[in-house]
């Protein structure tokens, strides 16, 4: 059976594998890049050349080519108007090699039964890219490595993902591709500290100046903090808003509420919220049926490591996303500022309860519900 810690190195290994290259296009005038792509055993497979949208927004599809030899090489060409992330995708998804457009051409050369085995050429954002997320992957080996038996295995997780956290944030703010930065922007949380927010996003706005996709997530992080000032309490109606379930459909919050309900705020990239399913999963299961439900929305960038983490969890309560993270209509109804969090609402839609962590959550739970009968 998989720990949470193990769904965790999974995610790593996952989002690994996902950014194995990013490949090289020189800015020009015009920003053409060519992408000759150099592929094995990949007959009676469709590539396709994506681009890679921000996060809440869909990937768009730009050409595609047939593969009929066990050898062949095909040819794409890029024209953009900032530097910007792109992927070389086999249509089963086998594949999947993002680059960024930041030289003029780039050779691939990729094997479809080695997905780990590609080289690249001519990118320093590649390379800078690459280094990082193989310090990450050896990172995440270590701490899995630790005995599960030792005493401290929580708290030294615990300090593992904190620490990730802060090599994330100094990888952002010193790598000198704005495409690269954006690529591991969402996996940064600030938690409470919105003033570090702040002041990251000033210095990458003056460092960044001009890339369009940099001004909207500075325009977007302002808006953010007026939002983060204000605070939902006890007391207070939970605001109803539209969020996307497992099949893809946009459901209001309302739609979960019969009875009480718990709304859990989590994520497949945060450690703390694999530790805080264990105790949503048992108040699940406790008191589930009880004239209570839980509804989990997930701050994730990534919709298909999403859903493995909800089959690995065994979550089988109803579990929502929310792909744009800090920027979605989550954060925007709800004010929260950190994950994991949680809101008991009654079934008036009335806030009775927040933050409820670990045992505290069923203790809540027990004494709200106490007297409620089906």
């Amino acid at each position: 059976m998989f720990s949470y810690f193990h769904i965790r190195i999974f995610n790593l290994w996952l989002f690994a594998w996902t950014v194995q290259a990013v490949l090289a296009c020189n800015s020009s005038s015009s920003r053409s890049c060519e992408v000759n792509v150099e592929l094995q055993n990949a007959y009676n497979q469709t590539v396709y050349l994506e681009s890679i949208a921000e996060a809440g927004s869909d990937d768009l599809r730009l050409d595609s080519v047939f593969i009929k030899d066990r050898v062949e090489t095909v040819h794409f060409r890029i024209t953009d108007t900032e530097e910007s992330l792109y992927r070389i995708r086999t249509a089963d998804g086998r594949l999947r090699i993002p680059f960024v457009s930041d030289t003029r051409s780039v050779k691939i050369c990729a094997d479809y039964f080695e997905p780990g085995s590609f080289k690249f050429e001519r990118s320093p954002a590649t390379s800078t890219l690459h280094q990082f997320n193989e310090w990450l992957l050896r990172q995440a080996q270590d701490v899995s490595n630790i005995p599960e038996t030792i005493s401290n295995i929580d708290s030294v997780r615990i300090a593992f993902a904190f620490q990730q956290q802060q090599h994330y944030r100094n990888f952002i703010d010193t790598v000198a591709s704005p495409a690269v930065a954006l690529f591991y922007y969402d996996n940064v949380d600030f938690g409470k500290q919105l003033d570090s927010l702040v002041l990251l996003m000033n210095r990458l706005h003056k460092r960044f100046a001009g890339h369009k996709a940099w001004e909207r997530l500075y325009e977007e992080t302002k808006v953010f903090e007026q939002i983060i000032t204000k605070e939902l309490n006890v007391g207070d109606r939970l605001p109803d808003f539209l969020v996307t379930n497992e099949a893809g459909a946009l459901l209001p919050i309302t739609f979960y509420r019969h009875g009480y309900l718990l709304v859990d705020l989590w994520a497949t990239w945060d450690y703390r919220s694999h530790l805080q399913a264990e105790y949503t999963k048992r108040a699940y299961t406790q008191f589930g049926g009880k004239n209570f439900s839980v509804v989990s929305i997930a701050l994730d960038p990534n919709k298909e490591g999403w859903q493995r983490s909800i089959e690995l969890n065994g979550r089988k309560w109803p579990q929502m996303i929310d792909q744009k993270v800090w920027r979605g209509p989550a954060v925007q109804a709800l004010h929260f500022d950190s994950i994991p969090f949680n809101f008991l609402v009654d079934p008036n839609g009335i806030i009775v309860g927040k933050a409820l962590y670990g045992d505290s959550l069923l203790s809540a739970l027990s004494r709200t519900l106490e007297n409620v009968r089906e």
